[in-house]
């Protein structure tokens, strides 16, 4: 099952049986939270809106059909919530080894793996100071100069505080002195 079809799989769920999605996403408290305080107010609603009406108030049925639907409400509220934090996390993860398996690759000399790994994340170069530094890392290792002459000009953009300035400094310095080939 591809990614976007379990998430409309669990979406529907969740619309179908507030909490259910939840606790199919791995959120056992909350799903279970949720399914209860819906199928309590859901019940009420039924009572008093079906079988007993005339035993109510009609301002307390108002209040329990709102109570219901803002139940029903925040269960979807919250499923939304733990999706987009479960996909942040494993864009994240992808990150953290694409990064990981790069430094490897270049520590055994083997840019060219080095740059494959940095695929997965190659969206991420334009706003990631540490992924456009990896992408500098493995140009100047590639020996190509105008790559990395780019990708080191994209690192001094990205690092506002300076973190790899004496990293770009030596890169661009090895780059002047010609010890990378142009391209």
């Amino acid at each position: 099952m591809s990614l976007a079809a379990g998430r409309a799989w669990i979406t529907l769920l969740n619309l179908l049986a507030p909490g259910a999605g939840l606790i199919v996403l791995g959120r056992l408290a909350s799903g279970l939270l949720f399914g209860a305080l819906f199928g309590l107010c859901a019940n009420a609603a039924v009572w008093a809106t079906l079988l007993v009406p005339d035993e109510f108030p009609r301002w307390s049925k108002l209040a329990i059909l709102t109570l219901a639907a803002l139940s029903y409400l925040a269960a979807q509220v919250r499923l939304a919530q733990s999706m987009r934090r479960e996909a942040q996390r494993r864009q994240t993860d992808i990150r953290r080894a694409a990064l990981v398996a790069a430094r490897e690759c270049l520590m055994q000399r083997d840019p060219v793996a080095a740059l494959a790994a940095l695929r997965a994340v190659q969206h991420l170069a334009a706003r990631d100071v540490v992924v456009a530094y990896r992408y500098a890392q493995v140009y100047t290792a590639l020996q190509d100069a105008d790559a990395a002459h780019a990708a080191w000009q994209q690192v001094r953009r990205l690092d506002r505080d300076g973190v790899y300035r004496d990293e770009r400094r030596a890169g661009e310095k090895a780059l002047r002195r010609g010890r990378v080939s142009q391209s």
